[in-house]
């Protein structure tokens, strides 16, 4: 299998995007094992009145660092992001021409709840390139 050198280019939008989302999984690693290293809750078993049976109480002593939550956001945000400048440039390459305003703006990586939903890359019928389609009434 061949493929064009190119996309394994580290300054390209979707790599410099996966490298930062790759820094913040690293930080997220960090901030993680700070704060469980600081106890920050316990688990206290209960006895219940049902024999054999025992209760978990979680008893949180502090609550998690919204460094932490936003530090989630930033990761998940570049991902996002890193697929983004991904599915552009498949739709890029695949044309023969320069992409329309509305082309640009309409790719973005599928992610929704449902196949029915969103823009999709679909096969040419005209060319043996990926293109994004509009899917009706979205």
């Amino acid at each position: 299998m061949t493929y064009d050198p190119s996309w394994l280019d580290r300054s390209s939008a979707w790599w410099a995007k996966a490298d930062r989302a790759h820094y913040h999984l690293r930080a997220l690693d960090q901030l993680a094992s700070e704060f469980r290293a600081s106890e920050p809750y316990r688990v206290i078993a209960e006895p219940t009145n049902s024999p054999g049976r025992t209760a978990y109480r979680l008893r949180i002593h502090r609550p998690m660092p919204v460094e932490i939550s936003t530090t989630v956001g930033d990761f998940l945000h570049n991902l996002r992001s890193a697929l983004d400048s991904l599915a552009y440039e498949i739709a890029r390459r695949g044309l023969n021409r320069h992409m329309t305003t509305e082309e640009e703006q309409a790719c973005a990586f599928a992610i929704c709840d449902s196949a029915r939903r969103g823009r999709f890359f679909t096969r040419s019928s005209h060319s043996a390139s990926w293109v994004l389609k509009s899917v009706p009434g979205h």
